[in-house]
């Protein structure tokens, strides 16, 4: 579990996978993601930014499974990217191409997912997030022909996968040209 910290531009190319580790404080759940598993921010002067996961996250046998975070707390999210493949199990419940569950009072600015998200067992599911508990999003985008599933629980934007490419991303989604 992650606390006070401020993560700054992290990256994974790998594939995460792995037999599960079940955090006790959180009736005994487990998460997974491509930067972080969990991480509840206590401070409010931290944040995510910059993070890009192109790596497999393969939530096997985990609950909560995001391409950047399986579950994040309180934490500004600025500037992230998934772009690799997120696929749930058999006793997944909440998936997302950013994050599993997310719960903040502060907001999503510039979140991308161009991959797709295999919801397996999940009945929290989106393109970018799985269970959104009143965050916020803006200038969030996924692309729509790959993630193989929509975001209705957000308000971020599907496109066509040719306006995810190249320099036509750079119209969309100036955090990444």
């Amino acid at each position: 579990m992650l606390h006070f910290s401020t993560l700054l531009f992290c990256a994974n190319a790998g594939k995460i996978s792995g037999f599960p580790v079940h955090n006790d404080n959180y009736n005994n759940q487990s998460f997974i993601g491509g930067i972080v598993g969990f991480a509840v921010n206590n401070d409010f002067t931290v944040f995510f930014r910059g993070q890009t996961n192109i790596g497999h996250i393969d939530g096997g046998r985990y609950k909560y499974v995001g391409g950047i975070g399986g579950c994040i707390v309180n934490f500004p999210i600025l500037d992230c990217m998934n772009s690799g493949m997120v696929d749930g199990g058999d006793i997944t419940t909440i998936i997302g191409g950013i994050a599993g569950y997310i719960s903040s009072r502060y907001g999503i600015n510039a979140a991308l997912n161009t991959n797709k998200v295999g919801p397996g067992s999940a009945f929290n599911f989106g393109a970018l997030i799985g269970l959104n508990a009143g965050v916020t999003l803006s200038n969030c985008y996924y692309d729509n022909q790959m993630s193989g599933i929509g975001d209705t629980n957000t308000n971020a934007i599907g496109l066509p996968t040719a306006a995810m490419l190249g320099d036509n991303l750079g119209v969309y989604f100036t955090a990444f040209p």
